[in-house]
């Protein structure tokens, strides 16, 4: 059970809303920082003015944040420090207490294999939520520490040639585009 591998928090919950000031010195992960295709926007988060942040709110490389709410239940990785950073509610922080499973691996169990578990468990019509019992209870197949981590480095490089491939065929289509139009200028004096 993934209550037992990791933590779950729920982000802060900012009573009166977020007060957006450019200079303030944290800043905030939101839902709408975290798209439902599991590629976070971290480099345009709201900055506020907050005092110290409590360590059951900071956000750490290794930590995944969860999407309790939206279209479908679907959580990223926070790969890089990002500091002074928060998260806010609705949000889940759900961070990796045990030696045997990487969070890399975790985030992407959940977004691939733990789907349907945690979808059958949500709450809503119009706006779906899931809780934090729902998602400690969502069981995790755990292979050795070694293979999830081929595992994953599997899932970047595919996902790394996805990029390429649609960069290739932008390129193409840009090429193509170029061409016509010289030739369609070549034909036009």
């Amino acid at each position: 059970m993934l209550g037992e591998l990791a933590s779950i928090q729920v982000g802060y919950t900012f009573r009166a809303g977020l007060s957006p000031d450019p200079k303030g010195g944290t800043c905030v992960i939101q839902l709408k920082d975290v798209p439902d295709d599991d590629t976070p926007a971290f480099d345009s988060l709201t900055r506020i003015a907050f005092g110290d942040i409590r360590e059951t709110h900071r956000v750490l490389p290794g930590d995944i944040l969860f999407r309790s709410r939206g279209t479908r239940p679907s959580c990223a990785l926070v790969s890089d420090a990002l500091p002074e950073t928060m998260l806010a509610a609705p949000l889940f922080r759900i961070r990796v207490t045990s030696g045997a499973i990487d969070p890399a691996y975790l985030c992407w169990f959940i977004n691939c294999h733990g789907r349907s578990h945690l979808e059958s468990r949500v709450a809503g019509s119009a706006l779906k939520m899931l809780g934090v019992a729902d998602l400690k209870e969502l069981p995790v197949t755990l292979p050795p520490l070694e293979r999830q981590r081929q595992m994953t480095e599997l899932v970047r490089l595919a996902r790394r040639e996805t990029q390429i491939l649609q960069s290739i065929s932008e390129k193409r289509s840009n090429l193509v585009a170029t061409s016509l139009a010289r030739a369609l200028q070549e034909t036009h004096p």
